[in-house]
């Protein structure tokens, strides 16, 4: 730990800054990013390429305090500051961290983080009810898609990795008239995998086979801009990541599918009455259908009837289909961008199963409707005290109620809740003050209460309580004309009141099957820490991007059964998470490149105090650029690092039937070659 804060120090020591102009965009009012009084990272397109994140299960590593559970074929689970979910086996699911891709709210759904046709990633961090409502308590991932520009480019990408792995995209921007212009993004990809099925004797059970596909068209009136975005992605993966001895080698007998379907749109309208006011106007609609399934016992009735002292068949496995439509409205009226004030509404609808199957009879089937609609509305306010001094303060209250019916033989229950909510954020700011600018913020955030859907929670813990999240943050961010390098840096303290943990146990430990999720509610908790994010640029020469995550999480006074989890981090929060970025570009075009991560060691769970280790990553890629054309060859965890990002202790080996932990591997040293070309 002393090592980090010197790294720290050096780096504020050293810093005389500049950068170009950054946007943000996922707020309520477009922002630059030296003046907006949060703790946020941008990361433009050329620092994803250069990172070798095709999407956002890759891109967390260059996010600092942003971490990633895997439990699917691709992360889908985030959690910003040690605050967010792990999983989402059970049908009703509340999010602390969201997802966002353009103006559509994909909180929830997989398979939408590719990350080719982006202009930029934006990560929140910290509460943001004001601008994102109830899926931002603990930050907001913002995806922005390419905007169409008056220069007309086409750009192609072609990838090749090991494991069999094809990945193509193109995209264009332009204009199709004076003022109409339209942007659209296709991306496939096509890989086995790097896990291997012996019993099937197969290499493409954990493989992926994705498409993506983002346009948007723009027509700019005399007094106003309507936009129109369609997105479509479509994932259909395999899942077979389940091995008795966390190696890579799987001896599944039925493999499991990760696939969801998703097609959205979203209208927007912006309206400008006179030189202070400014209407704007978005309706999005997104229909999903998805399947989760995965072999439950892990194994092969051969290779069970081999074990000595068990000859037995053990044949679990199980699947999760489920559909959603949601639809909602942002109605936002802009003055003089100084204040801001609108209303959201929202209305959900899903319908999910959970069916188990031992030796191929059903042997459970859980299924419901869930319905949920929400209102809120909200009000932000900049007020300039002087021509340095800014106070920012926001507010937004929000009414939500879920109706929940149970569609099981012998039990059709119906729960109906509802929840009253409110968050806000107040910020003092000064401009010149340790660089650009220099901010205390203070904020609240929620997230609703829900329902505990399987059937093994007791009546009397169906429900749980909203949790709301108080937030404390100081933060500068600098940058000079003169000089290359940028700066900011951000301390926080968070106090989290009813928080929401999820945690399971196991029925019967001779049925691996016989999981039960859900979520109670702890007393409370704390989380702590900084942030730092520095980068140097030039045209040539060398560049680079410096970032540092630190962070301590507690529970308080919080039991599980007879575990008391009093004092004991939280899972999934890393201590410290340092990356490094760089890259040296000779006159001639080629250039060398390389990308460093180290992360701490955290806890995988609640309902066990196993951790994994620290680990440490480094990719290399060397390459050429000109203008148009930029090839590279490269290689991911050059070391070829055993790591992991998920771990379940229980027993699933007969005939002991001990707990054991029970890791999923990351992907090991893969090589590949890169190349894309604009025109």
């Amino acid at each position: 730990m002393r090592l980090l804060f010197v790294v720290l120090f050096s780096l504020i020591t050293t810093a005389q800054t500049k950068n170009d102009a950054i946007y943000i965009y996922g707020t309520l009012i477009e922002k630059d990013y030296y003046s907006d009084s949060n703790s946020t990272s941008v990361r433009q397109a050329k620092d994803i390429q250069k990172s070798l994140s095709t999407d956002m299960s890759e891109a967390f590593k260059i996010i600092p305090n942003l971490n990633t559970a895997n439990g699917s074929s691709r992360s889908s689970f985030f959690q910003i500051r040690g605050i967010g979910e792990r999983s989402a086996y059970e049908a009703i699911s509340n999010y602390s961290v969201g997802v966002m891709v353009d103006e559509v709210d994909y909180t929830g759904i997989s398979g939408v983080t590719n990350l080719n046709g982006l202009s930029q990633i934006e990560v929140f961090r910290g509460p943001q009810a004001t601008d994102f409502g109830p899926s931002a308590m603990a930050g907001m991932i913002h995806l922005k898609s390419q905007d169409p520009t008056s220069i007309s480019k086409t750009k192609t990408y072609l990838s090749y990795e090991s494991f069999n792995t094809f990945e193509e995209a193109l995209s264009y921007t332009g204009m199709l008239s004076t003022n109409t212009g339209m942007s659209i993004s296709f991306n496939k990809r096509d890989s086995d995998g790097f896990m291997k099925n012996e019993y099937l004797n197969r290499t493409d059970t954990n493989g992926q086979d994705e498409l993506a596909l983002r346009a948007s068209l723009r027509h700019d009136f005399y007094d106003s801009t309507l936009t129109l975005g369609l997105h479509y992605f479509d994932k259909n993966n395999g899942y077979d990541a389940f091995t008795q001895d966390n190696s890579y080698t799987t001896k599944s007998d039925k493999p499991g599918k990760d696939k969801s379907e998703t097609f959205s749109q979203y209208l927007k309208f912006e309206k400008e009455f006179n030189a202070n006011l400014m209407s704007t106007t978005i309706f999005t609609h997104i229909k999903n259908d998805s399947f989760y399934s995965y072999d439950e016992d892990w194994g092969n009735n051969p290779y069970w009837n081999s074990l000595p002292g068990y000859n037995a068949d053990y044949d679990y496995n199980i699947k999760f289909p489920r559909s959603r439509e949601d639809f909602s409205l942002d109605q936002r009226f802009n003055i003089s961008n100084q204040s801001t004030f609108g209303i959201y509404i929202k209305s959900s609808d899903e319908d999910f199963k959970e069916v188990g199957y031992e030796d191929g009879n059903e042997r459970k089937n859980i299924q419901g409707d869930i319905g949920t609609e929400l209102a809120s509305v909200y009000a932000q306010r900049i007020h300039d005290l002087n021509k340095k001094l800014s106070l920012e303060y926001g507010l937004r209250g929000e009414f939500r109620k879920v109706d929940y019916k149970e569609n099981n033989s012998g039990s059709n229950s119906n729960i109906h809740t509802e929840d009253l909510m409110y968050g806000f954020n107040i910020s003092i700011s000064k401009k010149d003050l340790l660089g650009e600018l220099a901010y205390l913020k203070i904020a609240k955030g929620y997230k609703p209460g829900g329902i505990n859907t399987q059937s093994a929670v007791p009546q009397n813990r169906k429900e749980f309580k909203p949790e709301s999240l108080y937030s404390l943050e100081v933060g500068q961010k600098a940058k000079l004309d003169d000089s290359r390098i940028s700066l900011s840096t951000t301390l926080f303290f968070m106090y989290r009141e009813d928080a929401q943990v999820k945690t399971s146990f196991q029925d019967d430990p001779m049925d691996p099957s016989s999981f039960t999720f859900y979520t109670d509610n702890a007393t409370s908790g704390i989380n702590y820490g900084a942030e730092l994010e520095a980068s140097y640029k030039q045209e040539l020469g060398f560049n680079a991007l410096w970032s540092i995550g630190l962070l301590n999480t507690r529970y308080r006074n919080y039991n599980i059964g007879t575990r008391n989890l009093n004092g004991r981090q939280m899972p999934h929060a890393p201590n410290y998470q340092i990356n490094l970025n760089f890259e040296y570009k000779f006159k001639s075009g080629a250039y060398i490149g390389g990308n460093f991560f180290a992360s701490d060691d955290f806890y995988f769970s609640n309902s066990h105090d196993l951790k994994s280790r620290p680990y440490q990553l480094v990719d290399a890629k060397i390459g050429y650029r000109n203008e148009s054309l930029d090839i590279s060859i490269w290689s991911k965890n050059v070391f070829d690092e055993n790591y992991s990002l998920r771990g379940f202790y229980f027993a699933n080996m007969p005939p002991t039937w001990q707990d054991e932990l029970y890791t999923q591997r990351e992907a090991p040293r893969s090589f590949g070659i890169t190349g894309r070309y604009i025109f």
